[in-house]
């Protein structure tokens, strides 16, 4: 089995004051399971097997003062 490699961009989020943010990205409940180096940077790297499915991955953003905000990304694999 190989593994296949894709790099994810959070890196449009933005914080109204300017302040750092921080990235969490996880892998939503039924979704197929991936492998995420680097799961809180903005641009990690997820990597997945040969079976084709829908990948989704969940990036929850948060700012200096707590407040966070979560999107799906999805990665329609189709196969080799």
């Amino acid at each position: 089995m190989s593994a296949h490699q894709v790099q994810l961009d959070g890196t449009k989020s933005t914080s109204f004051d300017g302040k750092p943010l921080t990235y969490a990205w996880t892998i939503p409940k039924g979704s197929p399971q991936a492998a995420i180096l680097g799961g809180t940077t903005a641009t990690p790297t997820v990597q997945f097997g040969n079976n084709p499915a829908i990948y989704m991955f969940l990036l929850t953003v948060t700012d200096s003062t707590g407040k966070s905000v979560s999107d799906v990304a999805s990665i329609n694999f189709v196969g080799n």
